[in-house]
């Protein structure tokens, strides 16, 4: 089971959706089959929980439920209020752990420039808020290394991809 919540806006002004979907070895979902978008009252881990469970109760999936997969934000990985943690209590079952590989990325890269640069006090570093910001003009099609235009921003980037690339053991 995979799940991942997006705030968006419709006619009623912004709310938070859920998106839930299955996987698996079977005709009917080897590729996916998306079971609910549903708007829901929040984004907190209860709420997701909460809708997780009533799509696995409205497809009758409790007993072929046995992963799940979802983004690293703490509302999901939460040890006490993440959904996660939660689903597993309203199925009364044990399920398999399958974070998000490109989360799980996402926060070595910032653990990384936190260890060498010091705390960013804000939700994105600066050297993701460059690549964001450049991503639309990147040819995705033939990788290149990302060109950064302030000095020192380069530096750091190069530090940070060095330390990086010691920890994958490259």
């Amino acid at each position: 089971m995979h799940w991942d919540g997006k705030l968006l806006e419709d006619k009623d002004g912004k709310g938070e959706r859920l998106a839930v979907m299955v996987s698996g070895n079977t005709s009917q979902c080897n590729q996916g089959k998306i079971l609910s978008a549903r708007k829901i009252s929040d984004g907190t881990g209860e709420s997701q929980a909460s809708e997780a469970l009533q799509c696995i109760q409205d497809w009758k999936l409790k007993d072929s439920v046995r992963a799940m997969s979802y983004d690293t934000t703490a509302s999901n990985t939460g040890w006490e209020k993440g959904a996660a943690i939660r689903l597993e209590a309203k199925l009364s079952k044990k399920l398999l752990y399958t974070p998000c590989r490109h989360h799980i990325q996402e926060l070595s890269a910032k653990a990384v420039w936190v260890l060498l640069f010091g705390k960013d006090q804000t939700p994105e570093t600066k050297l993701f808020k460059v690549f964001k910001n450049v991503w639309s003009k990147l040819n995705k099609t033939q990788y290149e290394t990302l060109q950064l235009e302030e000095d020192d921003l380069k530096q750091q980037a190069t530090k940070v991809l060095t330390v990086l690339a010691c920890i994958r053991g490259k």
